[in-house]
């Protein structure tokens, strides 16, 4: 529990995400943060050495679920044909239906991984993706990719979102998407772009919004 504190306190040399947790749990009269004090978190994306797709969230969740099986039956073949690239299904609690489509599939599942391994892997990702055939609470999905720097692929479903289109695709043309990740892989620019549009848009801090997508 935290007990009231009686007496200003001035904290400095603290991150972001450190200093939005101490500003929810204390009055602004307690404790107080110059701005000056705060220090940014580092976002420091790094080059792959293949095109790395990655899907994330809860992996015992219907919707995931049949993200998945929609990602197998419509997108991952045709994608292969034209491109090499791995693919990554990151989250926690996966089924033995999730456990299954992975092995069956060669794709590489990644369960329950800890804040850091998380992070330091999503670092060498290139692209997050939205693979679903209905809308139903992306939102924090695409915010959790755009927190990394990864550009985002989406299908039709969701191209009415607004996003800028240099770092988020939306269609069901899968010709666009090769073209598309062709011209964005390992160009950094693009993932410093999809962070800024992050930190430019998003209330609340990227480990904050990491960690609820796995929930």
């Amino acid at each position: 529990s935290i007990k009231k504190i009686d007496k200003k306190v001035i904290l400095g040399n603290i991150s972001e995400t450190d200093s939005n947790l101490y500003r929810n749990l204390c009055s602004n009269i307690s404790v107080e943060i110059p701005s000056g004090a705060i220090i940014k978190e580092k976002f420091s994306p790094i080059k792959a050495d293949k095109i790395k797709i990655v899907f994330l969230g809860s992996l015992s969740t219907p919707f995931n679920i049949n993200g998945l099986i929609y990602f197998k039956d419509k997108i991952f073949s045709t994608l292969k044909e034209s491109l090499d690239f791995d693919f990554f299904v990151i989250g926690s609690n996966p089924t033995n239906s999730v456990k299954n489509i992975c092995k069956d599939n060669n794709w590489k599942l990644i369960a329950n991984p800890s804040d850091q391994e998380l992070e330091n892997i999503l670092k060498g990702m290139s692209f997050g993706v939205l693979p679903f055939n209905i809308t139903q609470g992306v939102k924090v999905k695409i915010w959790s990719y755009l927190s990394m720097g990864l550009p985002i692929l989406a299908t039709e479903i969701f191209e009415n979102y607004d996003f800028p289109n240099d770092i988020y695709l939306a269609g069901d043309n899968l010709d666009d998407w090769v073209i598309w990740i062709q011209e964005h892989f390992n160009n950094l620019e693009y993932r410093y772009k999809a962070r800024e549009f992050f930190d430019n848009n998003s209330k609340i801090s990227s480990s904050k919004v990491i960690k609820e997508i796995l929930i």
